[in-house]
């Protein structure tokens, strides 16, 4: 069996020796022995580990590794003079692998400060002009199709500078604009739209924007304000963007036989647990601040949903359910 502890540091002084020359097995083993009690490890014992390094080395890195006989010894180098495993090209493997990742990173194409991703994946295809082509095996939303994503680098921009921005904004509610001068902490998507969080200047509470409603922005040019808020605890017990002072409640949602498998698989909220099931169906439970995207979220579920408590929750539920009834009467 193959000794893979250490194997890493083993490789780095076997490639440096292969590719200077020609060198015993016993020299290039007493230079990694030296190696490895340097950083406090065992010494290698069995001639069979050194001997199986360079066949993993052959087959890892396409290579050949050379022997000549000289006298009762045996000498070791590279076929190739002057290869080393650390300036070989990338296998076509390696390349496929890279490519994927690059993909995931194009799910977020659309924001100028991913354009480097494109621009390497241009370089890589050039480099692969000679291998059988390979289609996408990951499929993201088009982030491009969401309108304001031309705001996100400004925004991002002033986050990491602590800049603040006048932003011209035209909520839903409104006929018309109105400009907000805010200081920027964070950026957040939900539902394939993004929002920014900041403080303006005049308000207690924290301003959240919709990028889809900006119209357009610009540098404020007045004193940024500091926040200590960790945004990750921000958001720990809600679903989707909207906090109010409202305290956290436990949320308990039956949910039909139909769908609890989909539940369960794809949790409303890290905070879910199942604290019945039987034929019918079963019963998450949450810690949340009920909200407006929990209640959507409850009634994408349809029949198959029923909240349970708090209360409130359950009559506002109620009472919006009606009203999507009396729509078809």
């Amino acid at each position: 069996m193959a000794n893979t502890k250490n194997y890493s540091l083993r490789e780095r002084i076997i490639d440096y020796y292969l590719s200077k020359g020609w060198y015993t097995r016993k020299q290039i083993e007493a230079a990694c022995n030296r190696e490895l009690e340097a950083h406090g490890e065992n010494a290698i014992t069995s001639r069979q580990t050194l001997i199986n390094d360079f066949l993993n080395i052959e087959r890892k890195y396409n290579t050949s590794i050379d022997t000549k006989r000289v006298g009762r010894n045996t000498y070791y180098r590279y076929r190739s003079r002057g290869f080393s495993v650390y300036k070989s090209e990338l296998s076509f493997d390696d390349y496929h692998r890279l490519k994927g990742a690059l993909q995931v990173l194009k799910s977020f194409k659309g924001m100028p400060q991913f354009e480097w991703v494109n621009d390497l994946g241009i370089r890589m295809n050039i480099r692969l002009y000679d291998h059988k082509s390979r289609g996408p095996i990951v499929g993201f939303e088009d982030s491009s199709l969401n309108t304001g994503i031309e705001f996100f680098t400004p925004i991002f921009t002033a986050i990491c500078d602590k800049t603040t921005l006048d932003i011209d904004y035209k909520s839903f509610k409104r006929s018309d604009s109105k400009i907000f001068t805010m200081s920027p902490y964070y950026l957040k998507e939900y539902n394939n739209r993004w929002f920014v969080l900041g403080k303006s200047p005049g308000y207690d509470k924290i301003s959240i924007y919709a990028l889809d409603r900006i119209l357009s922005l610009k540098n404020a040019g007045v004193a940024y304000e500091e926040t200590a808020i960790d945004f990750d605890e921000y958001f720990e017990n809600v679903i989707g963007v909207t906090v109010s002072d409202h305290p956290v409640e436990t949320v308990e949602i039956w949910i039909s036989r139909q769908q609890l498998n989909y539940v369960e698989t794809k949790p409303l909220h890290r905070s879910q647990r199942l604290i019945d099931d039987d034929e019918e169906g079963g019963i998450f439970q949450y810690d949340l601040i009920p909200n407006y995207e929990l209640e959507q979220a409850i009634l994408a579920f349809g029949e198959h949903a029923k909240v349970l408590a708090p209360e409130s929750l359950k009559e506002r539920m109620k009472a919006r359910i009606g009203k999507n009834y009396e729509n078809y009467e």
